[in-house]
């Protein structure tokens, strides 16, 4: 319920700006399967705007285990950036940004570490839209608490029912109700991609509960330096329009084109998880 006399826009990140959340799930997925834990989809989208430490403190309790979680968001973030490369904005959530640019004050408020907050940003082609930048390192509670919008809205110098909130998650929304501001649900706005639909659609493949990433391969030449097939040596070609493919892990980086995929699995005796 977006109200028309706001004097203020707050942007949540994630999910809102930026279509984030297939990448970070990935990064959930092959992080936690370390572990010997797991997220699965729906839950994931459930739990957007906790902090990664409070998901895996969750996750890891539920379990009746005992993890490092700041060592396991390191993780996770690292998972995480080797796909940043691979994120977009958000459409109709970039038109108002650049539609309200100059003309409204706007901040950025977010669960997300500033350093990959600020390479999200930067990735999207958004860092000189917003007045204010409010990161999970600024307040001392996360949403569903108010702490990083009412932040924002210090930081604009605007009053909190002033504020009008684009967020993508219940707990943002909570969020943004307990700080008195308006808000928009950008789930009536845009869908994002699902990491499962790709599944079925043969993009990619789990391998004993990791992901086994299905990418062509011109596409991460310049990461990995990779030039050839790890099981025949057949070399790969580094055109955009090779339709080539190779496979990686997320673990291990392994490269393997499509006509040794299946010997690959079996030599290694990894099993492609049924659909």
């Amino acid at each position: 319920m977006p109200n028309p006399e706001s004097r203020a826009l707050i942007f949540d990140l994630d999910g809102t700006l930026a279509d984030t959340m297939p990448a970070h799930f990935i990064a959930w997925t092959a992080a936690l399967a370390r572990h010997g834990l797991s997220l699965s989809e729906d839950r994931f989208y459930e739990l957007g705007g906790w902090p990664t430490t409070k998901i895996v403190r969750l996750l890891a309790e539920e379990r009746g285990m005992t993890l490092d979680v700041e060592t396991f968001a390191e993780l996770k973030e690292a998972e995480f950036l080797r796909a940043i490369g691979e994120i977009g904005p958000v459409p109709p959530v970039m038109d108002i940004v650049r539609r309200e640019h100059g003309r409204t004050p706007m901040a950025v408020a977010t669960s997300a570490v500033r350093d990959v907050a600020e390479r999200i940003l930067r990735q999207i082609d958004a860092v000189d839209y917003f007045d204010a930048l409010v990161v999970a390192e600024d307040v001392p509670r996360h949403k569903p608490e108010p702490d990083v919008f009412l932040e924002a809205a210090r930081r604009l110098g605007v009053l909190p029912e002033a504020c009008c909130v684009y967020e993508d998650s219940e707990p943002g929304i909570e969020a943004a109700r307990r700080a008195g501001m308006t808000w928009v649900d950008v789930r009536t706005l845009f869908t994002p991609r699902r990491v499962t639909d790709w599944r079925l659609q043969g993009q990619e493949r789990y391998l004993h509960g990791t992901l086994l990433f299905h990418k062509p391969y011109s596409t991460r030449l310049s990461k990995t330096d990779h030039d050839h097939c790890e099981f025949c040596g057949k070399k790969f070609s580094a055109s955009p329009n090779d339709a080539h493919e190779g496979y990686a892990t997320s673990d291990e980086y392994r490269w393997v084109c499509d006509e040794c995929f299946e010997d690959f699995c079996e030599r290694f005796e990894w099993k492609v998880a049924s659909s």
